[in-house]
C-alpha cells in the first residue's frame, strides 16, 4: 500500500515537472528573483539571508511576473520562433541551391576527368570479373546438380529393379506352391474311388 502511494506521488511529481508550464514558471521565477538566488549562495549568515528574502519577496516578483512571463513564453513566443525558423530554413535552402548551381557549372580538369574514367574502367572490370565468377559458379552447380540427379535416378532404378526381382521370386515361389498343391490334389483324386 505504501509502495503504491509512493509510485503515485512519483508519477504526479514527474508529470508536473515535465509540464511546459511548470518548467517555464521555474525558469521565469529564477530570472525574476535572481538576487535571492545569488544571496542564498553567498557566505552571509542564515539570519541575514532570511531577512533579505523577506524584504525582496512580494506577490508580484514571486508569483505574478513569473506567471505572466511563463505564459508569454508558452503562448506567444512560438509564433515569432516559427517565423524565424521558416526564414532560417529558407535562407539555408537558397544557399544550397546557389552552391549546387555553381558546382554544376564548374568544369572538370583533364586530370579529374582521367581519374573518373580510370575509376569507371576499374569498376567495369571488377563487375565483369564478378559476373564471370558467378557464371562459372552457376555452371559448376548445374553440373553438380545433374550428377546428383543421375545418382538418385540410378539408386532409384536399382531399388525398383531389386523390388521387381524380389516380387518375381515371390510370385514364382507362390506359383510353384500352387502347382505342387494341384498335383497333390490330383493324386489324391486319382487314388480315391467315387461311389455313386
Amino acid at each position: 500500500m505504501i509502495d503504491e502511494f509512493v509510485k503515485t506521488m512519483k508519477a504526479n511529481l514527474y508529470e508536473r515537472a515535465t509540464s511546459p508550464l511548470a518548467g517555464a514558471f521555474i525558469i521565469s521565477w529564477c530570472v525574476w528573483n535572481y538576487q535571492i538566488i545569488i544571496y542564498l549562495i553567498s557566505y552571509e549568515s542564515p539570519q541575514d539571508k532570511i531577512n533579505f528574502i523577506q524584504t525582496c519577496l512580494s506577490f508580484k516578483t514571486s508569483f505574478l511576473f513569473p506567471l505572466l512571463t511563463a505564459t508569454f513564453f508558452i503562448f506567444v513566443y512560438p509564433y515569432p520562433a516559427r517565423v524565424a525558423y521558416w526564414f532560417w530554413r529558407k535562407q539555408k535552402k537558397a544557399m544550397r541551391d546557389i552552391r549546387q548551381k555553381i558546382e554544376e557549372e564548374e568544369l572538370l580538369t583533364p586530370a579529374e576527368s582521367r581519374d573518373i574514367k580510370r575509376k569507371i574502367y576499374a569498376l567495369e572490370s571488377e563487375y565483369d570479373a564478378e559476373i564471370k565468377r558467378k557464371d562459372d559458379e552457376i555452371k559448376d552447380l548445374k553440373i553438380l546438380l545433374s550428377e546428383q540427379k543421375k545418382k538418385i535416378e540410378e539408386e532409384l532404378l536399382a531399388k525398383v529393379g531389386d523390388a521387381i526381382k524380389t516380387g518375381a521370386k515371390e510370385a514364382e515361389q507362390m506359383n510353384k506352391e500352387k502347382v505342387g498343391d494341384r498335383k497333390e490334389d490330383e493324386r489324391k483324386v486319382e487314388g480315391q474311388t467315387f461311389k455313386v
